[in-house]
């Protein structure tokens, strides 16, 4: 990390991804995050060796949750089900 030059952070890989098409910026981003993109007119290069991270999604247990909110929650809870199931499926294996 020494040898790179960061002269900006952007949250959103949206607000970023113009400066690498226009050959303004090089740009770092996590894989799966910029799938809207045309892979036509970006280079996406995993880095060697690999650099991983855990991330953590947490929520007021019982706050009701509306609309999209809701959805999502719901969608990641059921995702954290499905592979906990499949978890202890290998496990007893």
């Amino acid at each position: 990390m020494s040898e790179l030059d960061i002269v900006a952070t952007m949250n959103l890989i949206n607000n970023a991804a113009p400066l690498a098409e226009h050959g303004i910026a090089c740009v770092l981003t996590i894989e799966g995050a910029a799938t809207m993109f045309d892979p036509a007119r970006f280079a996406f290069r995993p880095l060697t060796p690999e650099l991983s991270f855990a991330s953590v999604l947490a929520w007021k247990k019982l706050s009701p949750y509306s609309g999209a909110a809701g959805k999502f929650l719901e969608y990641i809870k059921s995702v954290q089900t499905e592979k906990m199931c499949r978890r202890n499926q290998y496990e007893t294996q």
